[in-house]
C-alpha cells in the first residue's frame, strides 16, 4: 500500500507486467508458465503455458489484452476478460 507503507500481496516470478486500470498482474512463475492474477483479491484469474519462455510481456492501455513475445519470437494476443470468465 502507498498510502500505508504495509505488504498487502506478494507474486514470485521472473518477468511480469502490470495493469493498474483493470488491476491484473501477469508474472512467469516458471519457463514458459504464466499467472494472471488479480492484484486486490490476489486470486488467480489466467494461466497460460507456452513452449518457451518470454521475451516480453505487456497489457494494453485498458487492459483488455494481454500481449506474450516467447523466445522463439512468437507472438501471442490474449483478451483478459475471457480470461476472467473461463477460470
Amino acid at each position: 500500500s502507498i498510502s500505508s507503507g504495509a505488504l498487502i500481496r506478494r507474486f514470485f516470478g521472473n518477468y511480469s507486467a502490470i495493469n493498474e486500470r483493470k488491476s491484473l498482474i501477469a508474472v512467469e512463475n516458471m519457463n514458459g508458465r504464466l499467472s494472471i492474477m488479480d492484484i486486490n483479491s490476489g486470486n488467480q484469474i489466467g494461466k497460460l503455458e507456452f513452449r518457451n519462455g518470454t521475451s516480453a510481456i505487456n497489457f494494453s492501455s485498458d487492459g483488455q489484452k494481454l500481449y506474450v513475445l516467447t523466445d522463439d519470437q512468437v507472438a501471442f494476443t490474449f483478451d483478459t476478460a475471457k480470461m476472467a470468465a473461463n477460470k
